[in-house]
This record gives structure tokens, sequence and C-alpha cells, in this order.
């Protein structure tokens, strides 16, 4: 395990999901010298939310930063799993991922002029980005301590803190960071998210889902004028 002390203002990110308690869990021991930063998109579960206030108790050092997710969706568009027409306004997952919770964090760790980000990124995750442990990015050292996981291996990881920590029964879903209730992207790993949110918030359900089906249809209907094109 990495020595903390030795980088300036270590941060480790918090998304309240699986993948970040574990790295938490795992650096219990030095979070009184980490900076635990979560980013708060004005999106999320309660759910989600209520663990997170649970955990601010363990970090001596929670910092909590906000993305105006609403705004970018303004401008850039939901976010769609698929490829959309250019004259649409849609954008990426990985787009609107990084402008709503990674560039918040990195521009905090630029503030504080941080030498260490730790993150729960694995390599088995579908949108890895590829960057390593101990790589060295812009002067800061990216740290995935659980990079070699499974997350299988992770849930069984978590069961040895179970005395310390209360698990939420959304750890058991697919995609267990709930950032954004009403995300239209990762469709194929979000099933129990939706149905969370058909249960409990049907309202935002429906608005929801009639935004899944907006872009089914234009995705539709651009496959058939490529069809069209190359036949």
């Amino acid at each position: 395990m990495i020595d903390t002390k030795e980088f300036k203002e270590p941060i480790l990110m918090f998304s309240g999901g699986k993948d970040s308690l574990l790295c938490l869990l795992m650096l219990r021991d030095q979070l009184d010298n980490i900076n635990v930063v979560f980013v708060n998109t004005g999106k999320m579960f309660p759910e989600a939310l209520g663990f997170i206030d649970t955990i601010k108790e363990l970090c001596p050092k929670f910092i909590e930063l906000n993305s105006d997710r609403d705004r970018d969706w303004q401008v850039h568009g939901m976010p769609a799993d698929v490829i959309v027409p250019m004259k649409s306004t849609y954008q990426s997952v990985k787009s609107c991922c990084y402008k709503n919770i990674m560039l918040p964090v990195i521009n905090y760790a630029k503030a504080v002029d941080s030498r260490l980000l730790i993150r729960g990124s694995k390599n088995t995750d579908d949108y890895h980005d590829g960057i390593q442990s101990l790589s060295v990015i812009e002067g800061i050292t990216i740290y995935n301590p659980i990079e070699n996981f499974t997350d299988y291996q992770v849930r069984e990881a978590l069961k040895i803190f179970d005395e310390e920590v209360d698990i939420p029964d959304y750890f058991s879903f697919e995609h267990t960071s709930l950032d954004c209730m009403d995300c239209t992207g990762y469709l194929d790993k979000t099933k129990d998210r939706l149905e969370l949110l058909k249960k409990r918030y049907p309202q935002e359900y429906y608005k929801t889902k009639a935004n899944i089906e907006k872009i089914i249809a234009i995705s539709e209907t651009s496959l058939a004028t490529i069809k069209q094109a190359i036949i």
C-alpha cells in the first residue's frame, strides 16, 4: 500500500460506489492525510447521498465539490451510448462523465497543487481510460489500488469491513455509482438503476424513459439513412 505522506495534498476520488469505497477503506489508516473528494452532480439518488453522509464521518478531510450537470445538458445534450447524427444535440457518456465528475476533481487538484490522485479504477472496467497505477501525468501520480480486482473480488473484499460500514443495497447493482438519477447512458449496465427509479421515483423514471426513447428514435432514423446510402 502506498504511503500518502510522501505526496503533497493526496486526493481520493469518492463517488459513493463500491470501488471508491473499497479504496477508501483500504487506506482508512491514512485518512487524516487524504483529501476525500466527492463531486455532487445535483442529480444523485437520495440513497447514495444518504450513504455518502455516513462516510463523511470517517474522513477528517472530506471535500464536496459541485458540478452544474443540468447546464451541461442544456449546452451539449444528453449522453448517449450510441453514435447519433451530428446535427442532433447529444454527447458521449465519456464526455458527460468527464466534464461533470472528473473535471471538477482535476481543477481542485490543480488548485491545491496535489501530487497524488487515488481512484477506484479497475482494468476490467468497460470504460477504463488505460491509465495504469503509478503513472505520472502532469506531475500527479495516479494510484489505482484495486486495478487488478474484478467486480466479484471488490464485493468479497468489502465483506471484511462489514462491522465498520453498513453496505447499501444498491451495491448489488452492476453499476453502483448513482451519480445521476436521469442518466441516459450506460444502459447495458443500469437495469437495476432504472428499476429503482421506477419503483421509488416514478416521475423521474418516466421523464428519463421518454429521453431514452428519443435517443432510440433518432438513432434508428440515422441507421436507416446509413443503410439506404450503402445499398
